[in-house]
C-alpha cells in the first residue's frame, strides 16, 4: 500500500511558480478587471483595488453563454497562489465541463508575492501587518466581479484549502449570507478552551449554509484529531459536530466508507430543508490536495485514492444547494 509520505515531494510542489510565469507573482502587473477582455472557456488574470491595496485574481469563464452562471470561489493554501490553485485542482476543467465561473483570489505577500497567505481578526501574513480584512476583499471581490459577470446569487460556493480554508470558515461565520454551500480541504480553526471542548473563534453561520469538510487522517500539517497549545485546534470531528449543529443536523453521522476503503463519508442526517453536512477522511493521503494531477503524479492505476478527486466531489456536493 503506498505511504502518504511517498507524495511529499508532490505535497511541495505549490512552492514551484505558476506555470504561466513569473508575472502572476508580481499583482502591480495585473491589468485592472475593468479593461480586461473576458472569454468564455479561457482563464484571465485582473486585479482591483481595496482597502488601499492591488488585488489580483483570475476568473474562468465557461465556454457558451446564456443562464446565470453558479460561481465558486476558490481560496489558495499558504505561500501559493490562484495561479497554482488553478493548476493544481483541475478546478477550471470542471467547470468547462459543468457550465459554472470560478474566480481564483491572491492573498498578499512580500517581494515577487512570496509568503502569500489570508489575513483578517490580525492573522496572518504581510496582510495581517497591513491591518487587511480579507473577508471584506472577498466581498469587494464579489461586486467587483459580478458587474462584468452574469453570476446568480443564489448559486455562489467558496473553497478553501489550508490557510485558504481557515479564511472560508471565517466567510462561513461573517459572510455566510453571500454563499449557498462551502468546501474545504485541512483548514483549521485558531479556538480557545480545550481540546475536549473548544470555543469556535466565531459564531455559527447565521443564516446555516452547506458544509463539506474533506482532510487526510495523516495530514503532517494540520491535526486531524486536533491539538492544544497557545491555541486549541478543534479536530475533523468537532468542525463537522459545529457546522451540523448550525444546520439543525442529527449529532451523531452516518457513516459510509468509499473508494475501496479510502474515503469514509460521514454524512449527518435530518438537517434543515436544503442543507447538508459532511465530513469526508482520506485514509493514506498527505496535506497536498486531492486532486488527480497530485494523486496521479505519485500513484498508479488501482492504488489507493488514484480515482478520488476532491474537486468533483465538492462539485457534486454544491451541485444543488441554493441560498
Amino acid at each position: 500500500m503506498p505511504q502518504p509520505w511517498e507524495c511529499e515531494s508532490s505535497a511541495m510542489s505549490w512552492r514551484r511558480f505558476p506555470p504561466v510565469g513569473l508575472a502572476l507573482l508580481l499583482p502591480a502587473c495585473a491589468p485592472a478587471f475593468a479593461q480586461t477582455d473576458l472569454a468564455p472557456g479561457r482563464t484571465v488574470w485582473a486585479a482591483f483595488e481595496d482597502q488601499g491595496e492591488h488585488r489580483s485574481f483570475s476568473v474562468h469563464l465557461p465556454p457558451g453563454d446564456g443562464d446565470a452562471l453558479p460561481l465558486v470561489v476558490v481560496l489558495h493554501g499558504g505561500g501559493s497562489s490562484g495561479a497554482r490553485m488553478e493548476d493544481v485542482t483541475g478546478w477550471s476543467a470542471l467547470a468547462d465541463r459543468e457550465g459554472f465561473a470560478v474566480v481564483y483570489p491572491d492573498g498578499l505577500g512580500g517581494v515577487l508575492g512570496l509568503g502569500r497567505a489570508w489575513s483578517y481578526d490580525g492573522c496572518c501574513g504581510y496582510g495581517a501587518l497591513l491591518g487587511v480584512d480579507d473577508i471584506a476583499m472577498v466581498e469587494a471581490l464579489l461586486s467587483t466581479l459580478e458587474a462584468r459577470v452574469d453570476v446568480d446569487p443564489h448559486r455562489r460556493y467558496v473553497v478553501g484549502y489550508s490557510n485558504g480554508g481557515t479564511l472560508a470558515h471565517g466567510l462561513a461565520s461573517r459572510s455566510s449570507d453571500l454563499f449557498a454551500a462551502m468546501g474545504i480541504y485541512a483548514g483549521p480553526v485558531a479556538a480557545r478552551g480545550s481540546l475536549e471542548a473548544p470555543i469556535m473563534p466565531a459564531a455559527a453561520p447565521e443564516p446555516a449554509l452547506s458544509v463539506m469538510l474533506v482532510m487526510s487522517e495523516q495530514d503532517p500539517r494540520v491535526p486531524f484529531y486536533g491539538s492544544e497549545g497557545r491555541t486549541v485546534t478543534p479536530s475533523q470531528p468537532q468542525l463537522a459536530q459545529f457546522y451540523a449543529g448550525a444546520a439543525g443536523c442529527a449529532r451523531h453521522p452516518d457513516v459510509t466508507r468509499t473508494f475501496d476503503g479510502a474515503v469514509d463519508v460521514h454524512r449527518f442526517l435530518g438537517c434543515r430543508p436544503g442543507l447538508a453536512v459532511e465530513q469526508l477522511t482520506l485514509w493514506g493521503w498527505n496535506h497536498e490536495w486531492p486532486g488527480h494531477e497530485t494523486i496521479r503524479g505519485c500513484r498508479a492505476p488501482g492504488e489507493q485514492l488514484y480515482e478520488f478527486d476532491a474537486a468533483t466531489q465538492m462539485w457534486a456536493f454544491f451541485r444543488d444547494k441554493r441560498r
